[in-house]
């Protein structure tokens, strides 16, 4: 039984390790108001973050995914409290799968 196991798993080991790491920022609207609700990411295609000050206390974040074809996106948030929260959780492997940003910030 126990070869069979074993066999089993090195099968899957090779699908875990090419398994992407994805990570969806959530945020819920108050009904009728229109906006993006869900950003999924993978992790790994993540080339550079830039966090920049605001006025005020909001912050932007600046993702880059593809420097060449110059993919990026803006992420707002209200304060840098926030910002670092998102900084984190796109900057850890294997970090958490969904995180709820509302009333932090939009996409």
């Amino acid at each position: 039984m126990r070869p069979a196991l074993l066999a089993g798993l090195a099968l899957l080991m090779p699908s875990l390790a090419m398994a992407a790491d994805l990570v969806e920022l959530r945020r819920v609207l108050p009904p009728g108001e229109p906006g993006t609700t869900s950003l999924v990411l993978n992790r790994d295609a993540v080339t550079a973050i830039a966090v920049e000050q605001q006025k005020g206390t909001a912050v932007t974040i600046d993702v880059t995914l593809d420097p060449q074809a110059k993919q990026r996106f803006a992420i707002r948030c209200i304060d840098i409290g926030s910002a670092r929260m998102v900084v984190d959780v796109l900057a850890a492997r294997g970090g958490p799968a969904l995180v709820d940003v509302s009333g932090r910030c939009t996409f």
